[in-house]
C-alpha cells in the first residue's frame, strides 16, 4: 500500500472505490467476494470505473522487467500468485456491474483502462481482457485530447525496435494485444487500415489472436535509402504471412 500511496495511485478515489480497489489489487483474489460486494449496490458506476482503472494502472507500475519468471515463461504462459493473476476473471465480473471500457480518468488516453491494460503483462490475459471489453462496447478508435488508442499502441512498438525492452515474452504479449484491437476494427485517424493484408485475409480474424504470431523484419524499398522496420503477422496453422504493419 505504501508504494501505491507514494505514487499517487489511490489519489481521488472515494472510500468505496478504495475498498473495491483492495478487492482487486491482491494476491488472494476471491471472485465470489468481489461479486457479492458488487451485488450489494454499495458501489456507484464511478466507483467501479475508477477502482478498475487504478487496479490496472497499479499492475503497470509494479512490472519488474528483469523478473526471472518473465524470462522463463513460454509465450502466452501465465505467471501465478501475483496481482495480475486474476486480471481476466476480474474484468469479466466488473463488466457485468458497469465497467465502461471507454471511461477516461481526466479525459486523457493514458487514463483509459484499455490503454493502461496493454502494460499488464501476464501471458495473454490483457489481450483476452481487451477482447472482452471491445465486445462490451469498447471503442477501438477511442480518442482523448487528440490521442488515439491505436496510435499510442503503435507508437509503443518502438520499445522493442529500440531495444528498450528486450523480453520477447513481453513483446509477444503486447503484439497479441495489438492484434485484438486491430481485429475489432481499429483504423488510422484518416480511416485507413492499420495493416496491409495478403491473400484475402480478414483482419477480424485477429480476434482469435492465438492463431497468429508476429515478427519484426527489415524491408528495403527501391525509393527509400533506408531499411524500414515492419511487423509481419503469420498464421500459426500455415506459417504464411497474412498481414504487415509498416
Amino acid at each position: 500500500m505504501d508504494y501505491l500511496v507514494e505514487h499517487g495511485l489511490l489519489a481521488g478515489l472515494s472510500d468505496n472505490a478504495k475498498r473495491l480497489y483492495d478487492l482487486l489489487f491482491t494476491k488472494d483474489f476471491k471472485a465470489e467476494e468481489l461479486t457479492a460486494q458488487l451485488e450489494s449496490d454499495a458501489f456507484s458506476v464511478d466507483d467501479i470505473n475508477t477502482a478498475s482503472f487504478r487496479y490496472v494502472d497499479a499492475l503497470c507500475h509494479l512490472i519488474d522487467y528483469s523478473d526471472p519468471r518473465i524470462e522463463n515463461c513460454g509465450f502466452g504462459e501465465e505467471i501465478t500468485g501475483i496481482e495480475s493473476s486474476h486480471l481476466l476473471e476480474a474484468i469479466q465480473i466488473l463488466l457485468r456491474f458497469g465497467l465502461d471500457p471507454n471511461y477516461s480518468w481526466n479525459n486523457d488516453i493514458t487514463g483509459n483502462i484499455m490503454w493502461s491494460l496493454h502494460f499488464a503483462f501476464n501471458g495473454y490475459q490483457a489481450a483476452d481482457a481487451v477482447n472482452l471489453m471491445l465486445e462490451h462496447g469498447g471503442n477501438p478508435n477511442l480518442i482523448f485530447d487528440g490521442w488515439s488508442l491505436i496510435g499510442e499502441l503503435c507508437a509503443d512498438i518502438s520499445w522493442f525496435l529500440g531495444g528498450d525492452v528486450e523480453s520477447r515474452y513481453i513483446a509477444d504479449s503486447f503484439m497479441h494485444y495489438l492484434m485484438v484491437v486491430i481485429g475489432h476494427g481499429a483504423k488510422w485517424d484518416n480511416g485507413n487500415e492499420i495493416v496491409v493484408t495478403y491473400d484475402g485475409f480478414n483482419v477480424a480474424d485477429f480476434k482469435d489472436h492465438r492463431n497468429y504470431y508476429c515478427g519484426f523484419i527489415h524491408v528495403k524499398y527501391e525509393d527509400d535509402p533506408y531499411n524500414t522496420t515492419a511487423v509481419s503477422f503469420f498464421d500459426k496453422r500455415t506459417n504464411r504471412e497474412v498481414a504487415r504493419l509498416e
